[in-house]
């Protein structure tokens, strides 16, 4: 895994050098092509993955429609809800253009933070801006898209 890009990625970027490349070292890289669903909404999730080529869909199920919830490009993650809450994947992962992806197993990633509590703080700090601006944006859609008839 290349640790610069590791290093451009929003929730890692206050790592250190050294940190960068330890935890470089933790992730697997693997190429997948174009078709390819990666991760079924409600099944199982068991790492945080990076892109670092290529570009992916993430969807959910609304009734018999399937909803763009992002599409994710290079330095872009997924898997990052399923460190924090356990349960099923909270949005399938269509892979759109041939993809090569650095997956880090959550118990490396949180034995990691568990050795390294100060960049373990700064990863989850950026990690719940990243959340709480993902929830912002999904509230505002929502928002935009319902009417409240205080009459019923």
């Amino acid at each position: 895994m290349n640790p610069d890009l590791l290093h451009s990625i929003p929730f890692l970027r206050d790592l250190s050098p050294a940190e960068i490349t330890e935890l470089a070292a933790q992730f697997r890289v693997a190429t997948h092509p174009r078709g390819k669903i990666l991760i079924e909404e409600g099944g199982p999730i068991e790492a945080i993955h990076v892109l670092c080529r290529g570009v992916v869909h993430a969807r959910r199920r609304s009734g018999t429609k399937e909803v763009l919830l992002g599409r994710i490009g290079v330095g872009g993650f997924f898997g990052e809800v399923n460190l924090f809450a356990q349960g099923g994947a909270t949005a399938s992962i269509h892979v759109i253009e041939e993809a090569e992806i650095a997956s880090i197993p959550y118990p490396a990633f949180r034995a990691f933070m568990e050795s390294h509590p100060v960049a373990g703080y700064r990863i989850v700090t950026r990690l719940m801006e990243e959340l709480c601006e993902r929830l912002r944006h999904t509230t505002a859609k929502l928002a935009g898209n319902l009417f409240w008839n205080p009459r019923g």
